[in-house]
């Protein structure tokens, strides 16, 4: 293998993500290794730029249902709702 493929090789191990991101995704961010603009954006003045939402809480039933989570590093929450109507999903 010659010097310029062992570099390639090298850089896109290092550099690269440890796993590719997942294709199909509700809310997309940074942390995730999307690197498209965000589909919401929050700030505290340049800091805490990535956004990671966790613990998921789900209320509602089978054709409503309300997502909501938080980021307790910037302070940011988010509420999803996402209902089912005539085979159409609608998110707001």
């Amino acid at each position: 293998m010659s010097a310029t493929s062992l570099r390639r090789a090298r850089a896109s191990s290092v550099n690269g993500l440890d796993a590719p991101p997942p294709s199909a995704l509700l809310l997309p961010t940074g942390g995730m290794g999307i690197l498209v603009g965000p589909p919401i954006a929050g700030h505290r003045d340049g800091r805490d730029f990535l956004i990671e939402f966790a613990d998921w809480r789900i209320t509602g039933a089978a054709a409503d249902v309300t997502l909501h989570a938080e980021d307790a590093l910037s302070k940011l929450a988010i509420t999803i709702q996402l209902s089912i109507a005539a085979d159409v999903l609608r998110a707001a």
